[in-house]
């Protein structure tokens, strides 16, 4: 089952690949060279944008940045709160959990539509309406929320 939820990343990893595939497909159809060019431009921008998001470094910091904010993506609407929950909706299902801040890291249980999506700790990065988060301490998988 892939689930396009908090701090999963995998609803990306097939978005990407169905993507490369299609500039693939799409550039070796392509008799206009600036076509290519267009698709380049667009991966180049995407890259440089990700390089903006700064590292969330303490607990309080994580506070200021999501409290009385919805944390929203496709399908995904949370809300994580000072006190320690979350809350929310993921597709038509409920999501509910716990956080804590934990040696520089967001670490959170989680249940979606009553599966449980276990412990784990997370790099948190943002970038102005943004928020990143990055499983197991970075080195996973990452989801972008937009912060409203």
């Amino acid at each position: 089952m892939i689930t396009p939820l908090l701090f999963l990343g995998r609803a990306e990893t097939i978005l990407t690949t169905v993507t490369l595939s299609w500039v693939k497909q799409t550039a070796g159809d392509s008799e206009d060279e600036s076509d290519i060019g267009n698709m380049c431009g667009f991966f180049v921008l995407s890259t440089a944008a990700y390089a903006d998001f700064q590292t969330v470094k303490n607990q309080s910091d994580f506070v200021s940045a999501v409290t009385g904010k919805k944390l929203t993506r496709p399908l995904v609407e949370l809300r994580v709160s000072a006190d320690g929950a979350i809350s929310g909706k993921g597709a038509v299902w409920d999501v509910s959990g716990s956080w804590i801040w934990k040696d520089g890291f967001f670490c959170r249980t989680l249940e979606w539509g009553g599966d449980d999506l276990g412990y784990n700790c997370q790099e948190v990065e943002v970038n102005g309406g943004k928020i990143r988060f990055t499983s197991d301490k970075g080195t996973g998988d990452s989801a972008d929320f937009t912060l409203r």
